[in-house]
């Protein structure tokens, strides 16, 4: 990331997705979740994590960036399986 990334000052991480599964009784999601958040601290960026939001079973997010504004959105919807 460091390489990709020429000035942090503006920089908003979002973190969204990763919901834990039933049938993940070995804790992989959670490991995953942890990996990636470990990654962004590791390379420096965690100053620049705006939201990280973990959704529950059963429902699907989404990340809308609004580059002209400078943020972004995320909704949350029920989905049925």
């Amino acid at each position: 990331m460091k390489s990709d990334v020429k000035n942090k000052a503006h920089l908003q991480i979002f973190v969204i997705g990763g919901q834990k599964l039933s049938w993940d009784t070995d804790g992989f999601v959670v490991t995953q979740r942890q990996f990636l958040l470990d990654q962004i601290v590791e390379e420096g960026f965690e100053k620049s994590i705006k939201e990280v939001r973990w959704c529950e079973l059963g429902i699907n997010q989404s990340l809308t960036l609004i580059l002209s504004e400078r943020r972004a959105e995320i909704e949350e919807e029920s989905c049925d399986f």
